[in-house]
């Protein structure tokens, strides 16, 4: 039986590598905080802003 995944996950995954960051980071809401390779970024603008969405 193949895995049911959200379709926000299913947009991450399309579009994390080398995908289209600017789609990737529509995914998360006005005020998300992401942690990556211990950096914060918050916001859509510090998430789009190309150092954490691959793009």
């Amino acid at each position: 039986m193949p895995l049911q995944l959200p379709d926000i996950v299913k947009t991450y995954f399309a579009h994390n590598k080398g995908g289209d960051a600017a789609q990737l980071a529509s995914g998360f809401s006005p005020g998300a905080t992401v942690g990556d390779e211990r950096k914060t970024y918050e916001g859509i603008a510090a998430i789009n802003g190309g150092e954490c969405v691959p793009g």
